[in-house]
C-alpha cells in the first residue's frame, strides 16, 4: 500500500504543466493595459516632438529673427501645427514668445503645455511638457 501511493502522487505532480486559467486572465489583462497606456502614450510624445521641431525651426528662422513683429512668429508657428497636423494643440497656449531685451528684434520661445488622453472610465493620462531656451543649445 505504501509504494502505490507514493508512485500516485508523483505521477499527480508531473500531470501538472503549463499555466492555469487564472494566471493566463493575468497576463492578458497586463498585456492589454500595457498596450492601453502605449496608445496614448506614444502619441503625446510623438507631437512634443513635433513641437519641440517646430519651435527649433521657427527660432533658428534668420527671416523671423529680423522681424519686429510677433504677428509673423505667431502666424509661422501657426502655419507649421497646421501643416504637422498639430489640430488639439493651440500655438498661443503650447509656445510663449518672449523678446530678448529691450531695443532687440529677436525673440525666445519657450514651450509649456500639458495633455491628457483619457485611458478608461473615469482614468486619464496626464503629460507635461515644459522646455525652455529652445535654439540655444
Amino acid at each position: 500500500m505504501g509504494p502505490s501511493r507514493k508512485r500516485n502522487k508523483l505521477t499527480g505532480r508531473r500531470k501538472q504543466h503549463g499555466l492555469g486559467i487564472l494566471s493566463l486572465i493575468l497576463i492578458i489583462s497586463l498585456a492589454a493595459g500595457l498596450a492601453m497606456f502605449g496608445f496614448a502614450a506614444i502619441p503625446m510624445y510623438m507631437n512634443h516632438m513635433t513641437v519641440m521641431s517646430i519651435a527649433e525651426d521657427v527660432s533658428a528662422d534668420p527671416e523671423l529673427q529680423n522681424s519686429s513683429s510677433l504677428k509673423q512668429v505667431k502666424k509661422a508657428l501657426s502655419q507649421r501645427f497646421q501643416m504637422n497636423n498639430l489640430w488639439d494643440l493651440n500655438p498661443d497656449e503650447v509656445i510663449k514668445i518672449h523678446r530678448e531685451g529691450r531695443g532687440s528684434s529677436g525673440f525666445e520661445l519657450e514651450v509649456d503645455y500639458e495633455v491628457r488622453r483619457p485611458l478608461f472610465y473615469n482614468m486619464a493620462l496626464v503629460a507635461h511638457f515644459s522646455e525652455s531656451d529652445i535654439g540655444n543649445h
